[in-house]
């Protein structure tokens, strides 16, 4: 059999055959640009059988997968896209994206961090990852990259404005989200933000600019009625109208109470078993200080009782880098059940006594990448079994429970001076 036999068209040479694949590949992606998904997945089809190593055709054809919701071929052909060529830009973003939809951020951010070049798009998605994982500093300047390869990316620009208002630099919040406003943006994740900011740096009239918000493609009616409700009330405050402030207020929460009452309760009745199993199994296990281990520091206390203030206070200290609530603890148990052969959960309570163990190596592995180069480290969780049973009541933990005003300003009066003494710190109130 001859070569031209072989191929089936005696008129083309091997040249023109490759010539031919890439027109039709051309023409897979015009399909697929005017939403022919089956015919533009038809030529992919047909050229991998032809070319099973044409990364065009399989990170195309992927594409197609994804614009469908076809995740699970979608995440196929485009692994074998990224085996054949890892160095390809657009195919590493396009695979981070499919392991985004199915809730894989660790691989995704591993994924988008290997990409050269990356586009606003991947950095968008990159920074959103560092943003949930509470990574406020490496998602600002992620943002920050985006908005230098697209200084207008309005997505970009919300996730930077909403890192430094994590960060409390609140001046620079204000001036991005009152820059969007300005440059015509009528979604309402502006004016949210903005209610959220101390009322010292918003300089805009946010009751009239709620009377422009329009509702998002997709978004739920009923919420956004209601978000624009929590919000009306809150301009109204701040406005000296407190009657008006009140009356929204209180339908606003109605129905938010309405939708929560279910899971309130379930939430009450997790609290309850969560302290009998802490009453019941204290985590006493002996564990002492790893050397050069980052140290986790908890501050814990009721609502509105200055948490927040002792976190940013605490964060000016030389070696300590702010948790914020970060999802390390969750993390941890989420990948003790994991290999444990376990279905997977990242619920503490629901982790068997066995796997505490494991569990504290996690963390502590988590806790060293999350403090890089940090001496120490400080993390906020708000519950105290989660805390004794990651730690084990080691000296490792650091509780400081706050509830009187008295008390924290006699710590803060003391802390510069204690920095020497954080191994044996603990504040009782």
């Amino acid at each position: 059999m001859t070569l031209d036999r072989k191929f089936g068209a005696a008129e083309l040479s091997p040249s023109n055959l490759l010539d031919d694949a890439f027109i039709r590949l051309q023409e897979a992606e015009r399909l697929h640009q005017q939403r022919k998904f089956d015919e533009a997945r038809k030529i992919c089809e047909s050229l991998i059988r032809s070319y099973p190593n044409y990364v065009g055709a399989l990170y195309r054809l992927g594409l197609i997968y994804s614009d469908q919701n076809n995740n699970a071929n979608a995440l196929d052909c485009l692994v074998n896209a990224a085996m054949l060529d890892p160095r390809n830009g657009l195919v590493l973003t396009a695979l981070g994206e499919i392991y985004l939809r199915f809730g894989a951020n660790e691989m995704a951010r591993h994924t988008f961090e290997q990409v050269k070049q990356p586009g606003a798009r991947a950095l968008l998605m990159l920074g959103d990852i560092y943003q949930e994982d509470c990574e406020y500093d490496l998602a600002r300047e992620t943002y920050r990259r985006a908005l230098a390869v697209d200084a207008g990316f309005v997505a970009a620009a919300i996730g930077l404005g909403w890192c430094c208002t994590h960060l409390g630099d609140y001046s620079e919040a204000a001036k991005i989200f009152t820059v969007l406003i300005e440059r015509g943006v009528r979604t309402i994740e502006p004016i949210r933000a903005l209610t959220v900011l101390p009322p010292s740096v918003v300089n805009i009239d946010l009751l009239a600019q709620l009377d422009r918000v329009v509702k998002e493609p997709g978004e739920d009616t009923a919420e956004f009625e209601n978000s624009v409700e929590f919000f009306r009330a809150i301009a109204l405050d701040r406005a000296g109208r407190h009657a008006e402030a009140w009356d929204h207020f209180t339908r606003a929460n109605r129905q938010v109470f309405n939708t929560m009452r279910d899971r309130l309760s379930q939430i009450d009745e997790r609290w309850h078993r969560s302290l009998s199993r802490l009453r019941a199994n204290p985590g006493k296990t002996g564990v002492h200080d790893i050397p050069g281990q980052p140290i986790s520091l908890f501050i814990l206390g009721p609502s509105r009782c200055g948490k927040t203030t002792m976190e940013q206070l605490v964060a000016t200290l030389d070696g300590v880098k702010r948790g914020h609530e970060s999802p390390a603890v969750r993390t941890a148990v989420l990948g003790s059940f994991q290999v444990s052969s376990l279905p997977g959960s990242e619920s503490l309570e629901l982790l068997p006594p066995r796997l505490y163990p494991l569990c504290r190596e996690y963390y502590f592995e988590e806790l060293a990448r999350r403090a890089r180069s940090a001496k120490s480290r400080y993390q906020y969780q708000s519950r105290l079994h989660s805390r004794r049973r990651v730690h084990g009541g080691n000296d490792q933990e650091r509780a400081i429970p706050v509830r009187e005003a008295e008390l924290r300003r006699q710590y803060f009066a003391d802390l510069h001076g204690q920095v020497s003494q954080w191994k044996r710190l603990c504040v009782r109130s």
